[in-house]
């Protein structure tokens, strides 16, 4: 498997490693299954309350959820200084 950059792709992962589909995990974050479909696209990111119940729910940990934050952050710097 390549690596997993953004946060989405690790829910994603994660979400399916527990057998759930994305509107069980709508229910569980209290929004639509739309808004799963964008989280795990990286449309969007989830806020502190959402990264808890993932967490939980999810059974991983922050450092698993945000290392992918800040690794497509530091990407997309890169690109953003190679393109200047």
């Amino acid at each position: 498997m390549g690596k997993i950059t953004h946060i989405g792709n690790r829910i994603k992962l994660l979400r399916k490693l527990q057998g759930m589909n994305q509107i069980e995990l709508s229910e569980l974050l209290n929004v639509s299954q739309a808004n799963v479909s964008r989280l795990e696209s990286g449309m969007f990111e989830p806020n502190l309350f959402q990264l808890m119940i993932l967490k939980r729910v999810l059974k991983t940990n922050y450092d698993y959820l945000i290392e992918a934050k800040i690794q497509s952050e530091k990407k997309s710097e890169k690109l953003r200084i190679m393109q200047k």
